[in-house]
C-alpha cells in the first residue's frame, strides 16, 4: 500500500456506514490500506468493520488517548503516507483520498490537513463554531515560519495560523512520523505536533 487510512472507533453507528462506504470507494492511482481501533465498541461497530477488507485493532475504552491510540494504529501501517480520519468526518468525493496525500506529497511538507464542512442539518451555533475555529479556504497554501521569523515574537493568532493541524483529517509522511511521533496529552494532539513542527522548521499543507 502506498498509503494507510487510519480511522479511531467507538460505537459509531450509523454514520460510520457512510465513512466507510466513502473511503471505500475512493479512486486513486496506488493501492492503499485501511486500519481502524475500536475501543470496545457495543453497537455493531465492531462486527461492521470485520465485514470489509480493514485491518482491525481492538483496544479497552480505558487506554484510548488521542495521541498514543494514533501512534499505535501509524506502527501497524505500512504506507508511505499515513492519513488519520474520525469515523464521523465522511469525505466528500472519491478524489478525497489522492487529493489530501497529494498535497503532501507535491509540497514537501511533513504532513497536511483538509477542509471541514458542517453537516447540512448543523446548527447556526455548530457553523458559526467552525467557521471561525476552522481554515474554510478554498485554495490550498502551506504554512511555515519565513526565514527570519522568530516563533517566539509572534503573537498566539499569528502562531495558531502557521501551527494549526486538525487530526478530524490529515495525512503526514511516514518518515516525518518516525520522527515526530503524536504525543500523549489529554487533548490537542494535533496542534500539539503542528507546534512543534513548525518550530523545528518544517512546514504543513492545508488543502
Amino acid at each position: 500500500p502506498y498509503a494507510s487510512v487510519i480511522i479511531l472507533t467507538r460505537n459509531g453507528m450509523p454514520l460510520i456506514k457512510r465513512t466507510l462506504h466513502s473511503v471505500l470507494t475512493q479512486e486513486t492511482p496506488w493501492p492503499w490500506e485501511i486500519i481502524a481501533i475500536d475501543s470496545g465498541s457495543s453497537d455493531g461497530t465492531w462486527e461492521l468493520l470485520g465485514a470489509h477488507p480493514i485491518q482491525r485493532l481492538n483496544i479497552r475504552p480505558d487506554l484510548f488517548n488521542h495521541g498514543a491510540t494514533r501512534n499505535l494504529g501509524a506502527s501497524r501501517a505500512v504506507g508511505k503516507y499515513l492519513v488519520f480520519l474520525v469515523q464521523d468526518a465522511v469525505p466528500i468525493d472519491p478524489g478525497w483520498l489522492q487529493n489530501i496525500v497529494g498535497a503532501v506529497e507535491e509540497t514537501g511538507a511533513v504532513g497536511g490537513y483538509g477542509r471541514e464542512l458542517p453537516w447540512p442539518d448543523d446548527s447556526a451555533i455548530v457553523r458559526f463554531q467552525m467557521q471561525a475555529d476552522l481554515p474554510q479556504g478554498l485554495n490550498r497554501h502551506v504554512q511555515y515560519l519565513e526565514s527570519g521569523q522568530s516563533w517566539c515574537e509572534l503573537v498566539p493568532a499569528e502562531k495558531l495560523a502557521i501551527a494549526s493541524f486538525h487530526n478530524t483529517c490529515s495525512c503526514l509522511r511516514r518518515d516525518a512520523w518516525g520522527r515526530f511521533p503524536f504525543q500523549e496529552v489529554p487533548f490537542g494532539e494535533d496542534i500539539e505536533w503542528g507546534v512543534r513542527v513548525i518550530r523545528t522548521g518544517h512546514s504543513i499543507v492545508y488543502e
